[in-house]
């Protein structure tokens, strides 16, 4: 699953517990790849909807 939306009609959401993170790690499209990004850097490049789509345990 792509962490970013690149389609208008397609609307991002992203858990608020992403924000609790320091970094974030993502799939490079290949499964022996991986990409970190600053969450910092995540939520101003991918302005996603912060709403909870988890239960907390």
């Amino acid at each position: 699953m792509l962490p970013f939306s690149y389609h208008p009609d397609l609307e991002l959401i992203a858990d608020p517990t992403l924000l609790r993170v320091p970094e974030l790690f993502f799939n490079a499209a290949r499964l022996d790849r991986s990409i970190a990004l600053a969450t910092d850097d995540y939520l101003r490049l991918a302005v996603p909807r912060i709403a909870a789509i988890t239960t907390a345990v």
